[in-house]
């Protein structure tokens, strides 16, 4: 008998069936998976991060939130905003190649990719509490402390191509004096969540001396944004919540969130 690990998942073959069609095909498959799949999680957040275009792939309705945050709107509010909604960042069917739709097309580069607009990040644990909530339950409060991510920078020209859009328009007009664009994601770094007393003692028993090993994970999603003007960089602060916390191998929801930006 031989062993073949593949993946750390052992199987056991006799050695002249090595090569069969079956074990070809195994082989084959465990290589083509997406690149998100969620064997290969998590991913390595402070790379991720790094791209715009990841960035976007993950919430690609932010696209619309960075042109409005770019731009002056002209005349009726409401009538420009409606039709910079059909005719910049909608979908053109009159137009070849249909260049605009930016939003639709990362959509189904999303669903392509197997990202399905959260993102697992392995975690240490700086601090892990418990206080009453309830006769029955308690509140654990989790912090961690995010590593330094060096945010993306796009140019303002470079981003209106990319949606097909000019500078000006009878309904808006790029903010005077701004020519790029900086993301930056802020994850949330106090979480929440409520659990019975004896998970509650227990993780709190575990935790005593904190693990270094990033086997706990948290899964992020998108939350808002807001911009800041800052010379000619226009911010954007993308904060990202927490949805999912694995802990001991347990898994968690929060229920209560408390902004510590």
């Amino acid at each position: 008998m031989k062993t073949i690990e593949a993946f750390k998942r052992k199987f056991y073959v006799k050695a002249p069936s090595l090569l069969c069609p079956l074990l070809l095909i195994l082989a084959l498959v465990l290589l083509t998976r997406p690149v998100f799949s969620q064997e290969q999680y998590p991913i390595e957040y402070t790379d991720f991060f790094t791209k715009a275009e990841n960035i976007f792939l993950m919430h690609p309705e932010l696209v619309r939130d960075v042109f409005f945050g770019l731009i002056e709107l002209k005349g009726n509010r409401s009538t420009a905003r409606s039709r910079i909604n059909s005719d910049v960042l909608g979908c053109r069917n009159y137009i070849k190649g249909n260049k605009g739709c930016r939003i639709k097309k990362l959509k189904m580069e999303q669903k392509a990719s197997g990202l399905t607009g959260s993102l697992e990040i392995p975690v240490n644990f700086t601090y892990v509490k418990a206080s009453r909530h309830t006769r029955a339950k308690q509140r654990i409060h989790l912090r961690w402390r995010p590593e330094l991510i060096k945010p993306p920078a796009v140019s303002v020209q470079d981003f209106l191509n990319d949606v097909w859009a000019a500078k000006e328009s009878k309904y808006f007009e790029i903010k005077k004096g701004i020519e790029r664009i900086q993301l930056n994601p802020v994850l949330e770094r106090d979480i929440y969540f409520i659990t019975d007393n004896r998970m509650a003692n227990s993780l709190v028993g575990v935790y005593k001396k904190l693990p270094t090993d990033r086997q706990d994970s948290i899964t992020f999603i998108f939350d808002y944004s807001i911009p800041t003007k800052r010379h000619i960089t226009m911010d954007f602060f993308i904060h990202l919540k927490a949805d999912k916390v694995i802990m001991n191998k347990q898994v968690f929801y929060p229920v209560e969130r408390k902004k510590h930006w």
